[in-house]
């Protein structure tokens, strides 16, 4: 009987591992709200409004500048100003940073302390588990380029 060595999760398959992990802890913050509601005096359907809107501009701002610069890192011939594109100037997990202020944004929208709870429980474990996984994968692949762009910017 042999053993055949798992292969490792792609990029897209550990971080659609990670959005998996807010979906589900959304709806655990919402199972949570049905039978302890928290609701005194935390909605801010303004604020709420503004993180959902925020997260989502975010999360396609990403995407696209991923798409646009795909080119330059399939032709292997990169330097730190390749990572250094669109939202990815400010912080190096814009998509994650999205992720967690559209499901924020939810939670002040249904002025649910459990769904706020849940959203940074679900960025911080995340951020530690599938993120770093991806951050060890992206300098494997891309070296010192990655490295040096992990460097100018610490988010």
């Amino acid at each position: 009987m042999s053993h055949t060595p798992k292969k490792p999760l792609s990029i897209h398959e550990l971080l659609s591992h990670s959005y998996l992990v807010f979906l589900i802890l959304f709806l655990v913050g919402i199972t949570i709200e049905i039978f302890f509601s928290t609701n005194r005096g935390l909605s801010n359907i303004g604020l709420g409004y503004f993180f959902l809107i925020l997260g989502t501009v975010l999360i396609l701002w990403a995407q696209n500048t991923s798409k646009s610069g795909k080119k330059d890192r399939v032709s292997g011939n990169l330097s730190v100003s390749n990572f250094l594109k669109g939202p990815y100037k400010i912080t190096r997990t814009p998509t994650h940073l999205g992720m967690f202020l559209t499901v924020l944004g939810a939670g002040f929208i249904w002025g649910s302390l459990w769904i706020v709870i849940t959203s940074f429980f679900s960025y911080l474990f995340t951020k530690v588990t599938f993120v770093a996984e991806e951050e060890r994968i992206l300098a494997r692949r891309y070296g010192a380029p990655y490295l040096e762009y992990k460097k100018k910017i610490k988010i």
